[in-house]
């Protein structure tokens, strides 16, 4: 009798570095998560100035306290404040929401914040401290500017996958996080019909 075993992934994990390499394991990840409904979840790790872990012991466990989720408010935001307000749930940590604002238009910043403080769900709101930021400038700018100011140890960052088979598979905002970001990002990506 032969055992038949059922392969349907749900989350596929894929670690990006931005090599070659990790382009290609990028569209094998996409490719898996179209066949089988699943997500992707990018992780990409830069450890240089920034521990939350302690990377000598086997049995640790990682400390956050502080996690940002830059939000522009939308379905894709939306999905990296669940996996933000999780993690932060899991570990205690103070969750910050931040919108940045690219106008000059100083008169809308009460309504921004007042929107964003509606965006969030109530459930977000139970499950974890939130913090919502409105912050004027360039997104990637600022995104940055206050993780490090905050000392932020992670940034949840959805990211929108706009055509399959470009190079760059994020935004420009997204790939500037990911490469000066002064602490690890996870990225929850969205993908988007092709």
């Amino acid at each position: 009798m032969t055992d038949f075993f059922s392969f349907e992934p749900k989350r596929i994990l894929c670690p990006l570095d931005f090599s070659e390499l990790s382009d290609l394991a990028i569209k094998y990840a996409a490719v898996a998560a179209r066949e089988y409904n699943a997500t992707v979840p990018v992780f990409t790790v830069r450890q240089k100035t920034h521990l939350f872990i302690d990377v000598t012991r086997a049995d640790a466990v990682p400390f956050l306290k502080r996690i940002l989720c830059p939000s522009n408010i939308s379905e894709t935001a939306v999905t990296a404040l669940r996996h933000a307000a999780a993690l932060a749930e899991r570990f205690g940590a103070v969750l910050t929401v931040l919108h940045i604002r690219e106008t000059d238009n100083d008169t809308d910043i009460l309504k921004d914040e007042e929107k964003l403080c509606s965006w969030i769900a109530d459930t977000v709101k139970v499950q974890c401290e939130v913090k919502p930021m409105v912050r004027k400038g360039h997104a990637a700018e600022e995104i940055i500017s206050y993780t490090e100011g905050n000392k932020d140890d992670l940034i949840v960052l959805g990211a929108r996958h706009q055509q399959f088979l470009e190079a760059t598979f994020f935004g420009r905002t997204t790939e500037l996080v990911v490469r000066h970001a002064p602490c690890p990002v996870l990225i929850t990506p969205r993908f988007s019909a092709s």
